[in-house]
């Protein structure tokens, strides 16, 4: 590379075979900021990936891309060898990097951006569960605040982490972190009939033996809130006496504390509530015959189900608090998620007397369309910019 060009390394090894969403937003980001780029002769990208997993990775759709490196490296994210990733890098010439998750490598020492979604992990007494849950929570805490000091910029992916943020560790870092919010998936926009997607929702609801749903989802760590999901779904049940269902959607593994079936059984709903892990396609056509998304996290730095449910035309049932209210407000039914029978109530106005239905489904359709992966891409880029400009001079 000549010296006008500055390499970006943007380090995409948490993009992993089951994907995750911080996987989703790096491949969303380099797919996006890679188009906006194409015409530009001043910048090109370094993508890191496992090399474990490269060949069948979701990056190698982009493998033609003029403007993209990808380099295979055997470092894992989150391992003791990750903080030396400065040794295997040595031969590129990198101008800028971009680390996209707390655990911010000791030694890098190139200009720097880090992404920080929420501060669950620092925060939330069991987010990490076993007999090294504390060990791995004053980890979390350290890595953050190397990744926070050693940054020229943070980027959180909402006012609420930022605000999180800069009351975990203090006022002076305000001024390099950013907000730049998430976007929607392309394939969430534009399927306003139902009819394309019905063989498979007849295959989905023949399986598991269902009409009517309402649908969560997400996995079952504690700050989810799952049991207070559960507890609000049986009040609803015995008041309205329904025969809907519901469909939690997602990975139920983590939290060993909960055992969902144990659970199930206390309060009467092995019957009512049906538990599986969709395939991509499968969670579009969910989102799009259920009732309503219900999402009552404690905490979120983003909350993107939510959107993704709006961009659907399906009404949204989230928690007053946290990012879901800067998201979700004006768009979607806020509840106080510790309290069972103001969500049940909730779920009565939208799925029984439909009074709030229509509404939100316009509403939410409007707000979701305000977050696209581009807009996150181009203020990603602006941050990039500065800090090379900031380090040229």
């Amino acid at each position: 590379m000549t010296d006008n060009v500055k390499i970006i390394c943007i380090d995409a090894r948490y993009i992993f075979p089951n994907m995750d969403g911080i996987g989703r937003y790096l491949y969303n980001l380099i797919d996006e900021i890679s188009l906006l780029t194409e015409k530009r002769k001043d910048i090109k990208f370094l993508i890191l990936e496992i090399d474990k997993f490269a060949d069948t990775s979701i990056l190698r759709a982009l493998d033609n891309r003029q403007n993209l490196q990808f380099v295979r490296i055997r470092v894992f994210p989150q391992t003791v060898r990750n903080h030396f990733l400065q040794n295997y890098l040595k031969k590129y010439q990198i101008d800028l990097f971009h680390y996209p998750q707390f655990d911010f490598p000791f030694f890098i020492n190139y200009p720097s951006v880090v992404t920080l979604y929420d501060m669950n992990p620092q925060t939330h007494t069991n987010f990490f569960h076993g007999k090294k849950g504390i060990i791995k929570k004053y980890y979390s805490i350290l890595t953050n605040y190397v990744a926070i000091i050693k940054a020229n910029s943070v980027i959180a992916i909402s006012k609420t982490t930022k605000s999180e943020i800069i009351n975990f560790y203090g006022n002076k870092y305000g001024e390099k972190i950013e907000v730049v919010y998430l976007g929607v998936d392309k394939k969430f926009y534009g399927l306003t009939t139902k009819s394309t997607h019905f063989n498979l929702f007849q295959k989905i609801k023949n399986k598991y033996n269902f009409e009517k749903y309402l649908l969560y989802v997400g996995n079952d760590r504690p700050h989810k809130n799952i049991k207070n999901l559960l507890l609000s779904f049986k009040n609803f049940k015995i008041h309205n006496n329904s025969n809907i269902k519901l469909i939690l959607a997602g990975k139920f593994s983590y939290d060993k504390s909960f055992v969902l079936s144990e659970e199930l059984e206390k309060l009467f709903l092995t019957e009512d509530v049906i538990q599986f892990t969709p395939s991509d396609d499968e969670l579009i056509v969910l989102y799009l015959f259920a009732e309503a998304f219900l999402f009552l996290s404690l905490s979120e730095g983003f909350g993107l189900p939510i959107l993704e449910a709006m961009a659907l035309g399906v009404p949204v049932i989230t928690s007053n608090t946290s990012s879901l209210k800067e998201i979700g407000e004006g768009a979607a039914f806020l509840v106080n998620p510790l309290n069972f029978e103001e969500i049940s109530a909730a779920m009565e106005k939208v799925v029984i007397l439909n009074n709030e239905r229509e509404n939100l489904v316009t509403l939410g359709r409007l707000r979701a369309n305000k977050f696209t992966w581009q807009l996150c891409a181009e203020q990603t880029l602006t941050i990039y910019d500065k800090i090379l400009n900031s380090v040229r001079h």
